[in-house]
């Protein structure tokens, strides 16, 4: 693993992933102001609310049974995950939500 990013290998293969990180824990970012820091951040959350998007518009287009079903789920599920990670920047500091609003409202 180098210094510029990370890297694994796999069945005889070395695959080198740039900076995403492949264990849990903390990853900082050296060279990226609070934009960068904010776009890494939301880029999750962006994605959720873009899922759940795509599923209230699909289940409404949709006549098959299973195709509802998949897209109402699709729906449900990120709206959920949306309205936890609100709800964990109340009781957890390293919550990504409360980092944004951090990043959004600090002086710099």
């Amino acid at each position: 693993m180098g210094s510029s990013g990370y890297s694994f290998g796999l069945f005889g293969y070395h695959f080198k992933l740039g900076r995403i990180p492949l264990i849990f824990g903390n990853t900082t970012y050296k060279g990226q102001g609070n934009e960068g820091e904010l776009i890494i951040i939301s880029a999750g959350l962006l994605v959720n609310l873009l899922l759940a998007l795509l599923g209230w518009w699909a289940e409404s287009k949709v006549e098959s049974k299973f195709w509802k079903k998949f897209f109402g789920l699709l729906k449900e599920y990120n709206l959920l995950t949306i309205i936890y990670n609100f709800l964990a920047a109340l009781w957890s500091p390293r919550c990504d939500v409360r980092r944004i609003f951090s990043l959004l409202f600090s002086r710099s």
